[in-house]
Formats: structure tokens, C-alpha cells, sequence
């Protein structure tokens, strides 16, 4: 009786890791073919409308909060940091750093850069602040939250 309550607890300790290791490695790979997915459908049209979605926020952004990030553009120096999944034509790039300009400070300096990191999105950081929205972002986001739900369904018995 001994020997057969050994074997069935070790079988559910076997049980239990099986499906929470199936349940990180389809978490995984879910979301490595949704980013490779996004990555081959986005084209500069849709990174630009991204970086619109992004200055609309700026612009919506409470008072309290733009102050927070003036003040530590001022603590860096005046430079800011943006960084795009992707190379921008000149005259696109001159447009949103007039918008940042105006969000920020006409005596911004501006420093943009490319990073094949990021998926399909923009990156504007400053001495202690970093203001970012990309799907890379949101794919991370939601793959936190399906993992945390997933553990959690574990811990419950719903393996």
C-alpha cells in the first residue's frame, strides 16, 4: 500500500511538471510566432501611424506627469533619446521632433536611433524616465499575464 501511495504521489509530482512546463513552452510559443507574425506584416505605414498613436498619447498626458518628464530631459542635459524599429525618410523625422519639441521643450536635443528590438514601435527615453509603446510591449505584457494565469490555474489543480 505504501509502495503504491509513493508511486501515485510521485506520478502526480511527474503530472503536475509536465503540464506546467507544456503550459510555459506553448506560452513561449505563442508568442514567438505572434512577434514573427507581426514583424512580417509590419511595413513603415504601419510603424508610422504606431509613432502617431504614441505622440497623441504625449499629448494627452497629464500636466503632473509631462512636468515629471521635462524636468528629467533638463537633469540629462536637454537630450532626449528616441528610438524606432525602423529608419525614418528625413522630412518624418524633423515632424516628430517638432512634436516633441513642443511636448518637451524647444531646446530639446534630440538623438534618434534604430533598434530591430523593438516591434512595430517607439522608444523616447530620457535621463530616469522612458515613455514606450510598441506590439513588442504589449506581446510582453499580455505573455506575463497568460503565464501568471497559467501558474495560477496550476496552483489550483486545473492542471
Amino acid at each position: 500500500a505504501q509502495i503504491q501511495q509513493k508511486w501515485a504521489e510521485s506520478l502526480k509530482r511527474e503530472k503536475d511538471t509536465f503540464f506546467q512546463n507544456l503550459r510555459q513552452r506553448l506560452v513561449q510559443e505563442i508568442f514567438a510566432i505572434s512577434r514573427r507574425a507581426l514583424r512580417e506584416m509590419a511595413d513603415q505605414d504601419l510603424e508610422q501611424r504606431l509613432l502617431m498613436v504614441l505622440l497623441d498619447r504625449l499629448q494627452q498626458m497629464a500636466p503632473k506627469e509631462r512636468q515629471i518628464i521635462q524636468d528629467s530631459v533638463q537633469a540629462a542635459g536637454g537630450e532626449l533619446l528616441v528610438t524606432i524599429a525602423f529608419d525614418l525618410p528625413e522630412k518624418t523625422r524633423e515632424e516628430y521632433a517638432t512634436q516633441l519639441r513642443n511636448q518637451f521643450g524647444q531646446g530639446l536635443a534630440l538623438r534618434f536611433t534604430t533598434s530591430g528590438e523593438l516591434l512595430a514601435g517607439i522608444e523616447v527615453v530620457t535621463g530616469s524616465r522612458k515613455i514606450a509603446w510598441s506590439l513588442g510591449n504589449f506581446l510582453d505584457t499580455l505573455e506575463e499575464d497568460l503565464s501568471q494565469a497559467f501558474e495560477e490555474l496550476g496552483k489550483r489543480g486545473g492542471a
